[in-house]
C-alpha cells in the first residue's frame, strides 16, 4: 500500500522525517513537496498533485494541516487507486472561524519575518516540548520564505472545501491532537456533521502529531491504511 504524504503550511516534506522510521513495513510513503512560489494556492497545487498520483495501484492520501483541503479536493475528484484519506490535525474551512475571510488579503509576509520565527515555532508545539524538537521546527520554517508562508495563511482562512467533502465516496479518518493551539476541536466537529462516517482517533499532543508523536501516530496510520487495503479503490 502506497501512502501519499501532503505536507502541512511549510510544504517542504521534511516535516514527515520522524513519521517515515515508524512506519508500518508494508507501507511505502510517497511525500510530497510543494514550490516555493506565493501564486500557488489550493487550485494550483490540486493540479501538481494529480500529476503525481501513482498508476494502476492502491494508495491513501494522507493531508496534514494546510494539506486536508487538497486531500479533500483530491479525494472529491475520484482518482483511480485512491483507498482513503487521512486528515491530521486539519479542517475543510478555516480553523479561524473568528477571522473574517476579507481580512485575509491583510495577512503579510512582514507576520513571518525571522524576529518572529520562534514565537511561530512555538505555536506549533505544547509546552515542554524537547529542545531538539523546537530546534528542528524552527531550522525548517527557516528555509520557507516570508511570502510563502503569508500565501498560505491566507489560503487556509479562505478556504471553504465542505461541499467537496460531500462527495468523498472513499472512508475518512481524522488524527486529533488533544493540545492543539491551531486547529481547533470543532474542525473535526464540522466534519462530523457533514459526513458522520468519518472515524477520528485522538493523539495526546500539539498541532504537530506526527513530528512529536510518530510512533502513535504511525501505528494508528498503518493499522487504518492497511484495514482500507482490502476494500475497492475508485475505479
Amino acid at each position: 500500500m502506497k501512502l501519499l504524504l501532503m505536507p502541512g503550511m511549510d510544504g517542504t516534506g521534511e516535516l514527515f522525517t520522524p513519521l517515515l522510521s515508524h512506519l508500518h513495513n508494508d507501507i511505502e510513503a510517497v511525500v510530497f513537496r510543494y514550490p516555493f512560489d506565493p501564486q500557488m494556492g489550493y487550485p494550483e497545487l490540486l493540479t501538481l498533485v494529480k500529476q503525481q498520483l501513482p498508476e494502476g495501484e492502491p494508495y491513501v492520501v494522507l493531508g496534514e494541516s494546510f494539506s486536508g483541503p487538497l486531500a479533500i479536493q483530491l479525494a472529491a475528484s475520484n482518482p483511480a487507486g485512491l483507498c482513503g484519506v487521512i486528515l491530521c490535525a486539519s479542517f475543510v474551512t478555516s480553523p479561524a472561524q473568528w477571522f473574517p475571510r476579507w481580512a485575509a488579503s491583510r495577512v503579510s509576509s512582514w507576520w513571518f519575518s525571522h524576529p518572529f520565527r520562534v514565537p511561530l515555532a512555538m505555536m506549533f508545539l505544547a509546552n515542554g516540548a524537547e529542545a531538539d524538537s523546537r530546534h528542528w521546527i524552527r531550522t525548517v520554517l527557516d528555509q520557507v520564505p516570508a511570502d510563502i508562508l503569508a500565501a498560505r495563511l491566507r489560503a487556509v482562512l479562505r478556504v471553504d472545501v465542505r461541499p467537496e467533502l460531500q462527495n468523498v465516496s472513499v472512508p475518512i479518518h481524522y488524527l486529533q491532537a488533544t493540545q492543539d493551539r491551531l486547529v481547533p476541536a470543532s474542525c473535526l466537529s464540522i466534519i462530523q456533521k457533514l459526513m458522520p462516517k468519518v472515524t477520528f482517533s485522538q493523539i495526546a499532543g500539539p498541532h504537530l502529531l506526527l513530528q512529536t508523536q510518530p510512533a502513535e501516530a504511525a501505528r494508528l496510520i498503518g493499522t487504518k491504511s492497511l484495514s482500507w487495503q482490502g476494500t475497492p479503490a475508485n475505479p
